[in-house]
């Protein structure tokens, strides 16, 4: 009844959870409102499977190297810079179809620095 995602070329053979249910005894990610992990109490207790999600592997940085990716220039070629934004845990656990959640962000962070710079543009 739910999805599993494909999150990164990390992880070997393993899968992570996603969610949002604070009371499954696991430390908050930064203060997201997400949660990594619980299965057993999640499968023991009866919760709206629409707040999990699952996800085979994962993308890791280290510190350093995240900020040495989000301090690099824009590229002059095709406009693409690394950056990080924070969305609401209902933006990372609804059901997207393949890239419509990354076409949707995009489009929130280019309306956003659109008006921020008086500029009008198209969204995708």
């Amino acid at each position: 009844e739910n999805l599993l995602y494909r999150g990164g070329n990390m992880g070997g053979e393993s899968a992570i959870m996603l969610h949002d249910v604070a009371d499954l005894e696991k430390e908050e990610i930064g203060m997201s409102g997400m949660y990594e992990g619980g299965l057993q109490n999640a499968v023991e207790r009866d919760f709206d499977v629409k707040r999990f999600k699952f996800f085979f592997n994962y993308c890791e940085f280290l510190p350093s190297e995240l900020e040495k990716i989000l301090d690099e220039e824009v590229d002059p070629d095709t406009g693409d810079a690394w950056i990080s934004v924070e969305v609401p845990t209902e933006t990372i656990l609804h059901e997207w179809d393949k890239n419509d959640c990354w076409k949707y962000l995009r489009n929130i962070v280019k309306s956003c620095f659109l008006s921020k710079s008086g500029e009008d543009g198209d969204s995708e």
